[in-house]
């Protein structure tokens, strides 16, 4: 499938692109809001990917999930 959705990979080389919009800490995780209605292009590290599962926010989260 292919849309307007944007992911950069992240690896031991990549370098921090900016700062999680949850929790401010660097990240290089760049990605949509899994929550459908939202589909934010959004800034997370990799500890609140991992907690909000690639949603934008807690509202967002709990609206998905």
């Amino acid at each position: 499938v292919f849309d307007d959705r944007l992911s950069i990979p992240s690896g031991k080389k990549a370098k921090e692109i900016s700062i999680c919009e949850i929790c401010h800490a660097p990240s290089v995780i760049y990605s949509n809001c899994a929550n459908k209605k939202c589909d934010k292009l959004f800034i997370s590290c990799k500890e609140c990917n991992k907690k909000l599962k690639n949603t934008c926010s807690f509202k967002c989260y709990k609206l998905n999930y």
